[in-house]
């Protein structure tokens, strides 16, 4: 005979079993952004197994993201729908000027805004390049994961922008 975890959920009259639960990630405007298995019933575990950066996760909050605990199909269908909210997410992410993006140093934490050079349809990954906020020039690549955005990047993007809308 095996255990199995159920979960009583708001507004279930019966405890679901564990296996048929989704983590559902949710947007400050309430829209679903993500999904995971439920492997575990503990939110912390589960949150930092979504975002494994710590700076990251803490930005997220900030931002008013949102982890919560629902049925499987409910996510998935949730899932298929897209954001209708201005900005989208509900999150007014600093705009990037024309010729950058954003890319993370060798072993960095963060990601910068770096310009990328014009290779004609060729992708680069790797570039020797000084970001927007200053910082010395090094070799950065295009990010992949959830690093959070150079404070200091997203401050000059956002007075770039400013600049050429006057």
């Amino acid at each position: 005979m095996s255990a199995q975890i159920r979960i009583l959920l708001d507004g279930e009259p019966h405890p679901l079993p564990l296996d048929d639960l989704a983590w559902e990630r949710l947007a400050p405007c309430g829209c679903t952004v993500g999904t995971m298995v439920a492997f575990t019933a503990d939110q912390s575990v589960a949150h930092r197994a979504f975002v494994q950066n710590a700076d990251a996760r803490k930005r997220d909050a900030t931002l008013g993201f949102q982890l919560r605990l629902a049925e499987r199909h409910g996510v998935i269908d949730r899932m298929k729908g897209r954001c209708p909210h201005v900005p989208v997410w509900g999150v007014d992410r600093a705009p990037i000027p024309p010729g950058h993006r954003w890319a993370r140093a060798q072993g960095g934490r963060r990601i910068h805004l770096v310009p990328v050079p014009d290779t004609e349809g060729e992708r680069t990954f790797l570039l020797h390049a000084k970001p927007l906020c200053g910082r010395k020039r090094e070799l950065f690549q295009y990010p992949w994961g959830d690093q959070p955005e150079c404070a200091t990047c997203e401050e000059r993007a956002r007075e770039i922008a400013q600049a050429v809308a006057s």
